[in-house]
């Protein structure tokens, strides 16, 4: 099993449980709404996810593991996960302030090793991508390409700024997928 994390609205718990599952869609994506240039990322990574994957989805669930040199593992509990995001904290703090409300939770997600391409792309160079691009030193042009190129081809190379902070992408939460659920921690306690 590998296991992500990740960050949901307790209304997704709501779906999962009258349902069985939850599925995003990116038309209702709060994020897209309230920012539409995000858009055309957002279907980028779909179209290369459901590419990779042989799958048809309409959105997809965005999770969190890390590198460990050219590894990409999975936090084991809550504890090594909020330990890890408080020590990038310069990374995360935006979005994770967003979600650090009780409407939100945290769910650890476990999912059979090898089930699909998570698509895994480093932190900073997806916020790289959101619009509107901004080339900063180190990140270029080629930057960009490198990126691009890694999510077409389903990969995940080593960038010029890595945060070692790894988002995944994921098709589904099933209920037998949810292992724990946690109240959202703040990064500066």
């Amino acid at each position: 099993m590998f296991r992500f994390w990740t960050v949901q609205h307790k209304s997704v718990l709501d779906v999962v449980a009258m349902n069985g599952f939850y599925q995003a869609d990116i038309s209702k994506s709060p994020f897209v709404m309230e920012n539409p240039p995000r858009e055309e990322l957002y279907r980028f990574l779909l179209d290369a996810f459901n590419k990779a994957n042989d799958f048809r989805l309409n959105g997809l669930i965005f999770g969190f593991a890390y590198r460990e040199g050219s590894q990409i593992r999975s936090f084991q509990d809550v504890y090594e996960f909020a330990a890890f995001l408080k020590q990038k904290k310069n990374v995360i703090s935006i979005l994770w302030s967003r979600f650090c409300s009780d409407d939100y939770v945290i769910l650890c997600l476990d999912y059979p090793e090898d089930s699909f391409n998570p698509l895994f792309i480093d932190m900073n160079d997806f916020q790289f991508l959101m619009p509107p691009i901004t080339i900063l030193p180190p990140l270029n042009y080629d930057s960009i390409a490198r990126i691009v190129t890694d999510i077409r081809h389903a990969r995940i190379s080593p960038g010029e700024l890595p945060s070692y902070l790894i988002q995944a992408h994921l098709p589904v939460i099933h209920r037998e997928n949810i292992t724990e659920v946690y109240r959202m921690f703040s990064l500066d306690a």
